[in-house]
């Protein structure tokens, strides 16, 4: 299988998402033409700490690549929420032009394809939902450029920023729009 230039992604921390990711393989394989025609890749992320078999069967329910990530949770061990940090990885996947994020808990209900191709003005962009022009769009969806530049500034934000990400109320979320700020398109409905 060669590799597509979009990719639904799909991050998972622990074994409880782990039935919402074999539910999400279901619902983009029934809806979106892209993966149907093998023009789009379905990639699940997860960190080392999941066990083999749930590996296994994420391969069989439709993921077209597995890819097994080192957790970035030692850098903020006080957070409730220090997997979703997790999500960084997906602005390093530069083998794609375009990455459609979703969060393990979503199902696509319709064909998903046409956010791909939603104008970005440059990779220090997101596409998420929210509002354009505030500062506060979601992290549960979104429609990412994958840079190396962008994964080490957000990374270096993430380790040396000037917010402390290792505290009970940190998470990706904050990341991203601390990084990104007003700089996102919509790609949906409001939110907030």
């Amino acid at each position: 299988h060669k590799r597509s230039r979009y990719a639904y992604v799909c991050v998972i921390s622990n074994e409880k998402y782990l039935e919402g990711a074999v539910n999400m393989a279901w619902t983009i394989r029934k809806h979106s033409k892209l993966v149907q025609d093998n023009n789009a890749d379905m990639v699940v992320m997860l960190n080392e700490l999941l066990h083999d078999n749930s590996v296994m069967m994420l391969s069989a329910v439709g993921w077209n690549y597995v890819k097994v990530m080192k957790t970035m949770a030692y850098l903020s061990p006080k957070s409730y929420f220090t997997y979703t940090f997790d999500k960084l990885y997906l602005f390093g996947m530069i083998e794609y032009e375009r990455v459609m994020f979703f969060d393990a808990d979503m199902l696509i209900i319709h064909n998903p394809d046409g956010v791909f191709e939603t104008e970005l003005p440059s990779e220090k962009h997101v596409g998420a939902l929210g509002s354009e022009g505030s500062l506060y769009f979601q992290t549960g969806t979104m429609l990412i450029q994958p840079s190396r530049t962008v994964f080490e500034e957000l990374f270096m934000e993430y380790k040396y920023g000037s917010f402390n990400y290792n505290q009970w109320r940190a998470r990706d979320g904050i990341l991203c729009r601390n990084y990104f700020q007003s700089r996102h398109v919509n790609i949906g409905g409001t939110s907030g």
